[in-house]
Formats: structure tokens, sequence, C-alpha cells
């Protein structure tokens, strides 16, 4: 069933989803090497749009029919950007162009201060600039046209829209980082995730990420609250959420922000003993791995997330708890989950 993205995506607070777009009839369109590497491409797009954006990258894996995304957006600091700073970003995002919409202009310093003194198209362009929908429009819209051109061909490049999930805490952050960046692995395309040059993880290794992809210090979770929520039923996961009717509630949502449990070198070598893992090894220690006992995670079930596909998606993916929460700041009675490591 296709949910709107509004249901999905909560536009003015911080946020993080696993982002997937696959190619036209799932071809492997972005296997191709021409002058530059089309995953090359992608991958200095995704750079340079998510520096110009207020929507930043936690983890990516560029495959040969689709891309995986980590992703977060950051409306608090789009809101912190004078008008003169949105329409310079907006601008160098999206130049302006004569009437054949191909030969770009450069605005003047005049056009500039009025642009920034239009108070309705600053608040519309502040908006488009952390937002999901737009983040993904124009990096897929941009490589379409690059690809055709490159290519010689004409018609869609992308399959239909993109799919997104909201990773509502901090396990689903992780979990998701990780299973994206052993992408390759499962795909039986590399044996260890530091030979696949198309993820945030071989890059990460390397410390070339620095400047755009973040570090695992910055990858924690906005965890949200209601304020003057009207009364209701206690929500456990002991409750029958069958029973509950639609909350219907309308409220203020304050949030705060918790630093992940681990680090980046810890982060790394979960990767690296989990991709052991996914390829049969490994077994007998993942039983007693302290790091997901201290995630709170099972051994048995991270191992069957990371070997299957089709994880990490739905509307949301977190805890039972953590989905009872969000169901409730979201006015809904209950939000499935679709992945094996939060059964």
């Amino acid at each position: 069933m296709v949910i709107a993205r509004s249901k999905i995506v909560k536009a003015d607070v911080p946020g993080c989803y696993h982002v997937t777009s696959r190619c036209v009839r799932q071809e492997f369109l972005l296997d191709y090497e021409g002058q530059i590497s089309a995953k090359r491409l992608f991958i200095s797009s995704l750079k340079k749009q998510s520096q110009l954006m207020a929507v930043e990258v936690l983890a990516y894996a560029v495959m040969s029919n689709h891309v995986h995304l980590v992703v977060r957006i950051r409306p608090d600091v789009a809101q912190t950007w004078s008008a003169a700073e949105v329409v310079d970003r907006w601008v160098e995002l999206v130049p302006p162009r004569l009437e054949d919409h191909v030969t770009p202009v450069e605005l003047d310093e005049g056009r500039r201060l009025c642009l920034a003194a239009d108070a309705s198209w600053v608040v519309e362009r502040r908006a488009r600039l952390c937002s999901l929908s737009w983040f993904m429009r124009l990096i897929k819209h941009r490589f379409a046209i690059w690809a055709n051109k490159e290519q010689g061909k004409t018609g869609h490049f992308w399959d239909a829209r993109f799919y997104s999930s909201a990773l509502v805490d901090q396990a689903a952050i992780l979990a998701c980082m990780v299973y994206v960046e052993l992408n390759p692995v499962r795909a039986r395309m590399v044996k260890e995730p530091s030979q696949s040059i198309d993820t945030s993880f071989s890059q990460r290794l390397n410390g070339e990420n620095s400047a755009w992809v973040l570090s695992l210090d910055q990858c924690g979770v906005y965890e949200y609250e209601l304020v003057q929520a009207r009364e209701g039923p206690f929500l456990d996961e002991g409750y029958d959420v069958e029973s509950m009717g639609e909350s219907g509630l309308d409220s203020e949502i304050q949030w705060r922000y918790v630093s992940p449990v681990i680090t980046d070198g810890e982060y790394c070598a979960l990767v690296q003993r989990t991709a052991q893992g996914v390829n049969g090894r490994l077994q007998q220690e993942f039983a007693h791995d302290p790091l997901l006992d201290r995630m709170q995670l099972r051994s048995e079930q991270w191992l069957a997330t990371m070997r299957s596909g089709k994880q990490m998606l739905g509307t949301v993916v977190g805890r039972s708890s953590t989905r009872l929460h969000e169901a409730a700041v979201r006015g809904m009675r209950w939000l499935r989950n679709t992945s094996s490591v939060f059964n």
C-alpha cells in the first residue's frame, strides 16, 4: 500500500530516514563506465547537495541498479540561516536559467537582495532546503538528465518514486547504517566491506568522509515527546493496541538529541565482524557479542537481518516500545515492524 510521504516524514523536526531508489526495470544502469563512472558521479552529487542543504548523510551504498541512503533532515539548522544565505544556497543548488531552460545566468547583487527581501520566497526555499522529498527530487532529476545525455538515451532513469522509512531510535539508526554499508557483501560483490569503493564504509575507513558523511559521534537520535497531549491510555509493550481508537493527538512536539553509544572504531569493527557472519563465519562469536549486548540487540536476529534483503523498510523502523511512542506522536494506533532484528 502506498503511504503519503507526509505520513512518514516529519518535516518540521530533525529525523533520520532510510531511503532507497531503484533504476527503471531494475536494470544495471549505475554500472555505466564512460568518461566518468555513474556511481562516482552519484556520490559526488550526493556530497555537493548535502553540503548545500540541511540534509545530513550518515551512510550510503550505490549498487548496480539501486541506491541506499541513511540521511537526517535538519529543519532546525535551516532556521538558523539568514535570508541572504538561503538565497545563496538555493541559487547554487538550482541556478536560474534563460527561457531555453538550459543556459544558466548569473544573478547580480541587486537581484539577490530582492529575493532575500521576499519573505514568502525565502520561507518556501528554506523549507525546500531541508526537505527529504526535494533532496531526492533534485539528485534523481539531475542524475537522470546527465545519464540520458551521456548515453544518448531518452526516457526514465529511475523507477517511480523513492521509498523511505523513519528510523525512530538509536538501535534502528545504527542497524540501518550497518545494513546499508553491507549491501555489496550481501550481494556477493565483495567479501569484505572495505573492498567496495561505492559505500560510505570504505571511505569511512580511509578518512575520506570527514567533510560530509557524519562520524559516529554525530549519528545520534532525536527523541520526541508530546507537550500538552490530550489524556489517553498509557502506552507500553503490553497494551492491547487493537483496542485503541485513533488518538487524534494534536500537540506540540519537543525533542532532544541523544548521542550514540558506540565509537567509530567499535562501529567499523562491528561492520567487519557482521560481514564475516553474513559470509557464514563467526556464528558462535556473535552469540556473545558484547557490543550487540550493549545495544540490547540479539545476535541471531542481527545476523538474520543483515543476511536478508528487504529489511529496514516500512513506515518506521525501531523497537516496539519506540514504535508505540512514535504511533502516539503521529496520532496512530500502531506502527508495524518489518525488520527481524526488532522482533
